[in-house]
């Protein structure tokens, strides 16, 4: 079963785009990824003008949750991207 959360996050990524660790809002230290459960790209909603999403879904030491990054097609390059907090799994 999952839950909704729709937060704000900071995620640190590797160059190719894999998150490695994961900071909540309000929390003053990182945590690390253990491991990547599922990576998929959500595009179609771009063609309304809506963000593309890369939605990861991992494995944190506080369980399972799904990683949503977001860019703005039309935004200039290089093209901004921010991260929420989608869901937990438990």
């Amino acid at each position: 079963m999952s839950r909704r959360v729709c937060e704000p996050v900071t995620v640190d990524c590797f160059p190719n785009g894999e998150p490695y660790r994961v900071r909540f809002a309000g929390a003053g230290a990182y945590c690390t990824v253990l491991a990547i459960r599922e990576h998929w790209r959500e595009w179609l909603g771009a063609l309304d003008g809506e963000p593309e999403r890369d939605i990861w879904q991992v494995e944190l030491p506080q369980g399972v949750c799904e990683l949503h990054c977001l860019r703005d097609p039309l935004a200039p390059p290089p093209i901004p991207e921010y991260w929420l907090l989608d869901r937990w799994e438990d």
